[in-house]
């Protein structure tokens, strides 16, 4: 038999021991890797962080905040990029139904929205207003997101047959925050 040679016998060991300690290492940092990555595709969605898309959400009322409290009454209607609402208009559907422009009486099953910021601030201080706005621009959103929040009626027209609106009930699970946002301020041009 032949005899072993203690310094191989503890350069083999300290091989073993480098070798251990580099796969445990190399293990932790691809657990470490796989969670990070599956957090990532969790928090992280096409259209941004959670985050971002609450911010996106609240921002409108930040600014307002931001700017003493004013809002677009104080201060004229938001920043809008009228190219992007006009497309928001026609991707939407809006324009196979409403009239934006002039002061015509609309369709027989939509209301005209030409003049919609002034039509919007009167309404919601109408007495037989039955929504949860407070604002014209509240008003505007609250038409598009719930549509059957407060109906229209107007002779001659059917906006709302059955005691239900012809308007879409899915933009709200369509419109992203900041088209809203936009659409939205560019309606509170339309006086």
């Amino acid at each position: 038999m032949a005899q072993e040679n203690p310094q191989s016998e503890d350069a083999l060991r300290a091989f073993r021991l480098g070798y251990d300690a580099i796969a445990w290492a190399s293990l932790v940092g691809m657990v470490g890797l796989t969670l990070w990555i599956f957090y990532t595709l969790i928090v992280n969605t096409p259209d941004g962080t959670a985050a971002s898309r609450a911010y996106e959400a609240v921002q409108p009322t930040l600014t307002a905040i931001a700017g003493g409290g004013g809002g677009p009454a104080a201060s004229g209607p938001p920043a809008f990029n009228e190219g992007d609402a006009l497309a928001a208009f026609e991707d939407y559907g809006c324009l196979g139904c409403h009239t934006h422009e002039g002061s015509g009486d609309g369709s027989l099953a939509c209301p005209p929205l030409g003049a919609i910021a002034s039509t919007a601030a009167e309404r919601v201080t109408a007495s037989d207003y039955t929504g949860n706005a407070e604002t014209a621009e509240d008003y505007i959103r609250e038409s598009i997101m719930e549509p059957n929040a407060y109906l229209v009626s107007a002779p001659g027209k059917v906006y709302a047959p059955a005691n239900v609106s012809l308007m879409p009930v899915d933009i709200a699970g369509r419109i992203e925050p900041a088209e809203l946002n936009n659409l939205v301020a560019w309606l509170l041009t339309k006086e």
